[in-house]
């Protein structure tokens, strides 16, 4: 297994991170216990720009230095979801046409139709990148 790194964002908490990690918030103890001497004695108190350890399996993620976008080509529009998963809860639905920002992609995240990437946009959504564009991202 490699050894996966993050760097804390602007936003993050040790919850959003096992969400983003390992597609379970619940989990954000394991990432807490590895990391407790850069975290300190506070799990509520990450700073921007530290650079935590991800223990175990961690997702396979492509991160842009600039914001991208992509065009929803899917006809019957996507569902924008909290995680990469169509399990995860259901955010919005937007129509075919609509233009979705991204900052990074998830390459192992649920397969639909033989794509596995999905989009994680700024405002801390997912969507599926086989219905966009930009399938590959």
């Amino acid at each position: 297994m490699e050894t996966v790194f993050y760097p804390v964002k602007e936003g993050d908490t040790l919850r959003s991170i096992a969400r983003e990690c390992y597609g379970d918030e619940s989990l954000w103890q394991e990432i807490f216990k590895k990391n407790a001497q850069v975290i300190g004695p506070d799990p509520a108190k990450l700073v921007v720009a530290t650079t935590l350890y991800i223990p175990g399996k961690a997702r396979l993620v492509r991160v842009y230095s600039d914001l991208q976008s992509c065009t929803i080509t899917e006809p019957g529009g996507l569902n924008i979801r909290y995680g990469p998963s169509s399990n995860t809860g259901l955010y919005d639905q937007l129509p075919q046409g609509q233009t979705l920002n991204f900052y990074e992609v998830i390459e192992d995240g649920e397969n639909v139709a033989g794509n596995p990437r999905w989009g994680h946009s700024r405002q801390d959504h997912y969507y599926w990148m086989g219905g966009t564009d930009r399938p590959n991202g």
